[in-house]
């Protein structure tokens, strides 16, 4: 559709330069209403009639062409929001999961920290209060307000 608007856009554009040269050829002034040149000056009106016509059309589909560009960018915007909306739940399941595999990582290296063996209650010793952590962080970050009304959108977009 952009391509049609636009193909006429042009082709207008052509007509009005083909109706002034075709209205200079025949004599007609194109800033003088008055003048009528070599034709009657009925002729000279329909000349001026046909260029004003075409200037106009050109004038509407150039704004046509304008509302439907804004229009796609319009609908490019929303779709660049949607998907960072996506990206905004990794990050925050990136901001939880890569702490606590740095954690299992470093305690799987020793002996008495692995599952199974005495000391691995250790992990979620640690684990825990490096969630806190991290949880009070964003939530400075966020603000609270900001953070417990985000929390109950999610939970309220879950119930859905």
């Amino acid at each position: 559709m952009f391509e049609t608007m636009t193909r006429f856009t042009t082709d207008l554009y052509l007509y009005r330069l083909d109706a002034e040269t075709n209205m200079r050829a025949l004599g007609i002034d194109l800033d003088d209403p008055a003048s009528h040149g070599f034709v009657g000056q009925r002729e000279a009106q329909m000349w001026r009639l046909l260029r004003a016509t075409c200037v106009d059309l050109q004038d509407m589909f150039q704004q046509l062409t304008n509302s439907y560009t804004q229009v796609v960018a319009l609908r490019e915007a929303q779709a660049s929001n949607a998907q960072a909306k996506s990206v905004r739940w990794l990050t925050v399941l990136g901001t939880f999961f890569v702490p606590l595999s740095v954690v299992a990582g470093i305690m799987s290296m020793g002996g008495e920290f692995l599952p199974g063996e005495k000391r691995f209650w250790v992990y979620f010793a640690v684990v825990g209060p490096v969630l806190v952590g991290i949880g009070g962080v964003l939530g400075v970050i966020m603000g609270w307000e900001r953070a417990v009304g985000w929390v109950k959108g999610w939970r309220g977009q879950k119930e859905d």
